[in-house]
């Protein structure tokens, strides 16, 4: 299992995940996490389904460290 830690680089175009907003996220890939893996942690910080899903794609986030 390895983590990734990353942060939000859209200019805050949603605002209940502001610009910089970090995770720590858990994943089974390298390089960086997977979407479902970004989706699900974001769940689990209470955000909803539909914000998870729209948000969790790599293009929203730099990773900074591995």
């Amino acid at each position: 299992m390895n983590a990734s830690v990353i942060r939000e680089k859209d200019k805050g175009k949603i605002n209940k995940i502001t610009k910089g907003y970090i995770l720590q996220v858990p994943s089974s890939t390298t390089g960086g996490p997977a979407p479902k893996d970004v989706e699900n942690v974001l769940l689990a910080l209470g955000f909803g389904p539909s914000l998870a899903y729209g948000y969790c794609s790599n293009g929203n986030w730099e990773v900074t460290k591995l």
